[in-house]
């Protein structure tokens, strides 16, 4: 049998996954304290894989509710390992449970190590995704609340990028992609030629702002305040 806990802020070990595991156990570890006395909670506290090759013969399950768990589940030997990421946080553990006493082999251990970085890693990876989404979230509710956007351009490969900001102001239609000469033939003809001549010189300076009037594909002309900040790559390009 074999399962993964998130360890979650609060100190509590969520189960994520599992495999082989009756349904009652698999209820007792859908959340666990940290302190709990099992395998999974001693190996959090150490930092370590704990490895419990009969658990009738551990002395940190004597007597406790954990030891009890196990042996009506029909587990003798237990072995966790913590999930820790390559900043050496620790997310979780990665356990597997026995029906009869065990000790783990080389071959074993070695596994365990993949299985382990492999989970650790997705983990981490599962986080940073949903941290990142969060943030473009608050990014584009912001933008909407303060009538603002957000873009970036790349002069040399005329590569553009536009937040949902910037497409709101400009009503460009659902697929629409953006490049800088589309963002130029949006613009009043009488403003197109001034804003080229201070694309251009603004290269030349770390920032500016101007004011340019847009007509949108619905027909409504808009004026729209800019601010341009302008970088350049140890290469050079802008």
């Amino acid at each position: 049998h074999e399962y993964r806990a998130e360890w979650e802020p609060n100190g509590v070990l969520r189960l994520l996954a599992h495999r082989g595991l009756t349904q009652r156990i698999a209820q007792r570890l859908q959340q666990l304290d940290a302190s709990t006395a099992a395998a999974s909670g001693e190996a959090l506290r150490a930092g370590q894989r704990i490895v419990v090759p009969d658990v009738r013969t551990c002395s940190f399950l004597k007597g406790s509710e954990e030891l009890e768990g196990y042996l009506s589940g029909g587990v003798l030997a237990v072995q966790s390992t913590p999930l820790i990421s390559r900043f050496r946080e620790i997310l979780g553990v990665f356990s597997t449970h026995w029906r009869q006493p065990h000790e783990l082999s080389s071959h074993e251990i070695r596994f365990l190590d993949v299985m382990a970085r492999l989970a650790a890693d997705l983990i981490e990876r599962a986080r940073a995704e949903k941290e990142s989404r969060e943030k473009q979230e608050l990014l584009a509710s912001t933008e909407r609340l303060a009538q603002v956007g957000s873009w970036r351009w790349d002069a040399e490969t005329n590569k553009v990028f536009w937040s949902e900001g910037v497409h709101r102001i400009f009503g460009t239609p659902p697929g629409y992609t953006p490049t800088y000469f589309g963002f130029v033939n949006a613009l009043v003809p009488e403003d197109r030629e001034r804003d080229l001549h201070q694309t251009l010189d603004g290269a030349n300076h770390p920032g500016f702002s101007d004011e340019i009037r847009i007509l949108r594909p619905d027909g409504e002309l808009r004026s729209v305040r800019f601010f341009h900040e302008v970088h350049a790559s140890k290469q050079g390009s802008v």
